[in-house]
C-alpha cells in the first residue's frame, strides 16, 4: 500500500523484490537475526562468510543479478562478475535505465530484507535516499507466519518463517537497524498509523527527503506481480491493517509473541523519531 502509494506519487519504476544485497552479501536471517544454530552450521557459514570478505566467492554476484533479471523481467546486457562494487553498479543502471525507459524520475527497492544491510548499501550506493516503514511487531509477525503458511514454496528466496520466535527476532533486529539510522540525513522514518492517520502529510514529507515534487499521475507501476500474490491486498489505499494477528494465533501463542518482542526499543524509536520531526 505505502509502495503503491510513492510509485504513484513520485513517478517512480518499483520492480518486485529483488533480494539483491541479500543474495550478494550472505544469508542476512543467519547474519542479522538467527540466534541459536548448531555448530556445523556457523562453521559452514564463517568459512562461505570469509570467502566472501575475502573477495573469491564470485557466484554471489551472479547469483544476485541473475534475480535482479528475475525481478524486473528485463535482461542485463553487462553481467558483471566482480563481487559487491561492480555488481552493485550493475545493479544501480539497470534499475535507473528500466526508469528512464519508461519516463519515471527514479526507481524505488522494497526488500524488506535490505534493512539488514543498510550500512553497506549506503556505502556502496551513496546518493541513495532510504524511507523507513515502520510496523507494529505484532502486525509484522502475524504477517511473516501467514505468508510462510500460504506461500510455502516462496521461503526461501523471500525468508518467510512460520516459526513465531525467529520472526520476532526478525523484527526486532529491522527496529535495531533502524535505531542506528534515525540521525542520518538520508534516512526518513515513519510510523505506518501515522501514514494512515496522514496520507497527505506523510506525502509532504517524502517530498522534502527527496527534494522532488509531489505527481499527480493516475498509474505508474504494476506492485503486485505473479510471483508475489501476497502483495494482492496492497495495491489498495493505505488503511489500518486487518485483524490477522487476533485471527490467526492463539491466545498462548500471542501472549509468546508479545514477551519476545522488543517493545522497549520499539518505543525509544517511536520517541527518537517524534523528536526529529519537532526539530
Amino acid at each position: 500500500m505505502v509502495q503503491n502509494l510513492l510509485t504513484e506519487h513520485f513517478a517512480l519504476y518499483s520492480p518486485e523484490e529483488t533480494n539483491f544485497f541479500a543474495f550478494l552479501k550472505g544469508e542476512g536471517h543467519f547474519r542479522k537475526y538467527r540466534p541459536r544454530v548448531s555448530l556445523s552450521y556457523r562453521l559452514r557459514y564463517l568459512a562461505h562468510h570469509t570467502l566472501n570478505r575475502l573477495n573469491l566467492d564470485l557466484g554471489r554476484s551472479r547469483k544476485a543479478l541473475a534475480y535482479l533479471e528475475a525481478a524486473t523481467h528485463a535482461r542485463i546486457d553487462n553481467h558483471c562478475a566482480s563481487p559487491d562494487r561492480g555488481a552493485v553498479a550493475v545493479f544501480v543502471a539497470h534499475l535507473d535505465g528500466l526508469a528512464q525507459q519508461q519516463g519515471l524520475q527514479g526507481w524505488l527497492e522494497k526488500t524488506p530484507n535490505h534493512v539488514y544491510y543498510l550500512s553497506e548499501i549506503c556505502l556502496l550506493v551513496p546518493d541513495a535516499r532510504f524511507i523507513h516503514v515502520i510496523r507494529r511487531g505484532e502486525d509484522v509477525v502475524a504477517s511473516l507466519s501467514d505468508a510462510a503458511r500460504q506461500f510455502p514454496d516462496d521461503r526461501y528466496v523471500h525468508d518467510f518463517s512460520v516459526d513465531i520466535g525467529e520472526n520476532c527476532t526478525r523484527w526486532n533486529n529491522a527496529i535495531y537497524a533502524s535505531l542506528q539510522h534515525v540521525q542520518d540525513e538520508s534516512h526518513l522514518l515513519v510510523f505506518y498509523e501515522d501514514i494512515v492517520c496522514d496520507q497527505n502529510g506523510f506525502l509532504e514529507r517524502v517530498a522534502r527527503h527527496l527534494a522532488e515534487p509531489v505527481n499527480t499521475r493516475d498509474s505508474v507501476a504494476q506492485l503486485a506481480a505473479d510471483s508475489e500474490p501476497w502483495k494482492v491486498r496492497s495495491l489498495g489505499p493505505v488503511a489500518e491493517p486487518d485483524k490477522k494477528f487476533e485471527n490467526l494465533f492463539s491466545a498462548q501463542e500471542r501472549d509468546q509473541v508479545r514477551k519476545l518482542l522488543d517493545l522497549e526499543s520499539y518505543q525509544l524509536l517511536k520517541t527518537a523519531v517524534s523528536s526529529i520531526d519537532e526539530m
